[in-house]
């Protein structure tokens, strides 16, 4: 269990690490970029950072989120994965994470897709004083 939460939090730091040094990070909250990649929340009171990336390789998604707290809080998230239909989005899959005393919640996810366009969303919960989201929509 102490191994499995070391590996997690280093996925997060990594991530975290990935988005700061990234030119291609957005310095706007809910503003997708081009490669998939959106990350810092600057809206939120009790969140320091939010990320959501989407890729595909062939027909896997791969689907990875995070979410730092600003302090020594417990976060809980979602990250859940829908498919464009007419008339709006179809649920495919999700995967749920959580953290506490602080530490950033990682969730990483890979679903079988076809072609068509994809809505990556992260859904959090901050020791229940706010529940910051991001979302990032590509095309496979």
């Amino acid at each position: 269990m102490c191994l499995k939460k070391g590996v997690l939090t280093f996925l997060a730091l990594v991530v975290v690490i990935g988005a700061v040094v990234s030119p291609t990070i957005s310095a706007k909250a809910n503003a997708p970029e081009s490669n998939g990649i959106m990350t810092f929340s600057v809206q939120y009171s009790y969140t320091d950072a939010i990320g959501v990336n989407l890729s595909f390789n062939g027909n896997t998604a791969q689907c990875s989120g995070f979410i730092l707290p600003s302090g020594s809080y417990n976060v809980s998230a979602t990250l859940a994965l829908y498919k464009q239909v007419v008339p709006g989005w179809q649920y495919l899959a999700s995967w749920s994470g959580n953290a506490s005393g602080g530490l950033p919640v990682s969730i990483v996810g890979e679903a079988t897709v076809s072609n068509g366009t994809y809505k990556l969303v992260i859904r959090g919960n901050i020791s229940n004083l706010e529940y910051p989201t991001a979302s990032v929509t590509k095309t496979n």
